[in-house]
C-alpha cells in the first residue's frame, strides 16, 4: 500500500524516524519555556469571540503566530515529510497556519468553552 492509500485508509502517514528526535525534544523544551502550560492557555469568552469575528466575517489576515518564533525548518524542509505532503496534498500545497495541539485535563477547560462545544457538537446518541 502506498502513502496515499495508507493515508486514505487510516488517516495516518507514518514517517518512521524521519524527523530528528533530538531536535523535536529541543523544540518541545523551547515551547514549554516560551509558554507555560496550564489553565491560562485558554482565552476568555470575550477574547475568543473577538478573535472569531474576523474569521466569521471572512476578513481574517495571516499574522504572526506563536510557532513563528521557532525554527521549524528541520520539520518543514524534511524530505520525507515533503514527499508525503506532496503526495497527499499535491505539488502546490502551502502551510497556512502552524499550531501546537496539546491534550489538557478537563478541569483546565473553562465552563463557557465546554458549553459552547456541547452546543456546536452535541454528543451523538
Amino acid at each position: 500500500m502506498n502513502l496515499l492509500e495508507s493515508f486514505e485508509k487510516t488517516g495516518i502517514c507514518d514517517l518512521g524516524r524521519g524527523i530528528d528526535p533530538k531536535k523535536c525534544e529541543q523544540l518541545l523544551l523551547d515551547i514549554k519555556q516560551a509558554h507555560r502550560l496550564g489553565p491560562e492557555i485558554f482565552l476568555t469568552e470575550a477574547q475568543y469571540h473577538a478573535d472569531l469575528a474576523p474569521i466569521q466575517n471572512n476578513t481574517t489576515k495571516i499574522t504572526s503566530h506563536f510557532l513563528d518564533k521557532f525554527d521549524l525548518s528541520f520539520i518543514e524542509k524534511n524530505d520525507s515529510l515533503k514527499k508525503i505532503l506532496t503526495e497527499v496534498l499535491g505539488e502546490d500545497y502551502r502551510i497556512y497556519a502552524k499550531r501546537v495541539i496539546v491534550g489538557v485535563p478537563q478541569e483546565w477547560i473553562p465552563q463557557w468553552a465546554i458549553e459552547e462545544i456541547q452546543i456546536k457538537h452535541p454528543p451523538k446518541s
